[in-house]
């Protein structure tokens, strides 16, 4: 009796697990019959980068992140924030997360585009508020891009993936979209502090306050601001055993444009930038 027992158990266990092999199963085919396929955070490192457009007379680049965001950047989107500039403008002070370019002349909605993505059918990227992105191989190679812009045509042009920043526990947990919830500012003059503030400009709306910051692991860094506009720059790092990174917002990297980057744990950074006239402390968490 015992063994008749035993036996049914047996029995009984191995139909569970054939009954929750074939669930999988079901579910695994209904994916893939709807043309959803299976998106993983795999399969977007896989195509992650920053990729210089060729043979285009209107498109510069275009780059994924692994956590799903795109950058598209259209010829002409530096600002002009040049060493002439920087000599002739008394007031000029550029930040990390503030490239001081006038609103009417920022990279917003022109010459710049962000977003997310989510990979559908066919190498096909989703791009939200813009359009779709297809992919085109050679070999294991991404060769060439076929952009089409909502409501216009098709644009295809060949594509060359640029160098990344080398790879490490510290500067990978940097490549992701942060979100600024604390700006501490000190303003100093001849010697002496005339402004100390702390606030959350999640919360407090300052006008040209960047609200969000996303770091790529090709050396670009993309703030966001209030009205909407955005600000691409280029960072590297100056002494990476200090976290100390230096920036550019015209490709010209100069000695006094530098911030130190801490993280205080993986989901909580700190940026911290000063000099004669300011020091800026501003701490970051991930976007949900």
């Amino acid at each position: 009796m015992k063994k008749l027992f035993y036996d049914k158990v047996f029995y009984l266990m191995l139909l569970i697990v054939c009954a929750g092999t074939a669930l999988v199963g079901c579910s695994d085919d209904d994916d893939d019959d709807d043309g959803k396929g299976q998106t993983t955070n795999a399969t977007m490192e896989a195509i992650s980068g920053k990729y210089n457009v060729k043979d285009s007379g209107e498109y510069d680049f275009i780059e994924l992140t692994a956590d799903g965001n795109y950058v598209i950047a259209k010829i002409g989107w530096q600002q002009n924030n040049n060493e002439e500039n920087r000599a002739n403008t008394p007031a000029y002070l550029a930040k990390t997360l503030h490239s001081k370019a006038l609103k009417s002349t920022r990279s917003d909605k022109t010459l710049v585009f962000t977003g997310t993505y989510t990979i559908a059918k066919n190498n096909t990227l989703m791009l939200q508020g813009y359009g779709t992105l297809v992919i085109v191989y050679n070999g294991n190679t991404i060769s060439s891009f076929k952009l089409t812009p909502t409501n216009s045509t098709a644009v295809l042009f060949k594509v060359e993936k640029g160098e990344e920043v080398a790879s490490g526990q510290f500067t990978d947990n940097l490549f992701r979209k942060w979100k600024i919830i604390s700006n501490h500012e000190i303003e100093y003059e001849n010697g002496l502090p005339i402004r100390d503030e702390i606030y959350n400009p999640q919360e407090v709306i300052k006008e040209g306050d960047a609200t969000h910051v996303l770091i790529s692991k090709a050396g670009t860094y993309v703030v966001y601001y209030h009205d909407g506009s955005s600000d691409i720059a280029k960072w590297r790092w100056k002494d990476i055993s200090k976290g100390i990174i230096q920036y550019t917002w015209d490709g010209e990297w100069y000695e006094e444009d530098f911030a130190v980057i801490e993280l205080i744990h993986k989901d909580r950074m700190k940026v911290t930038e000063q000099n004669a006239n300011y020091f800026s402390e501003n701490i970051l968490i991930p976007t949900e």
